[in-house]
């Protein structure tokens, strides 16, 4: 008899115990991973062009000017013999 009255309780117990765990779950927020931070990828960067192929002219078809004998301020302009 006590045997019946012990397993009875026993498992009301166990019932009880299984409604609080569903109930606990049921409320708590499912708990997700964190994602990872991507990097930027690099083909949204803009093409630096010099500023010549960006006007429109073409760098082997005619050779630089010499550069000028005076400078913007009115100084004169003294090349040494090795860069001439």
């Amino acid at each position: 008899m006590r045997e019946l009255e012990r397993a009875e309780k026993a498992a009301e117990r166990a019932r009880q115990v299984e409604a609080q765990h569903q109930k606990k779950s049921s409320q708590q927020a499912p708990q997700r991973k964190r994602k990872a931070s991507r990097v930027t990828s690099s083909s949204n960067k803009r093409q630096k062009r010099a500023g010549a192929a960006h006007a429109g002219v073409q760098a082997g078809d005619e050779p630089s000017a010499a550069p000028p004998k005076v400078t913007s301020h009115g100084r004169s302009v003294n090349l040494p013999q090795k860069f001439r």
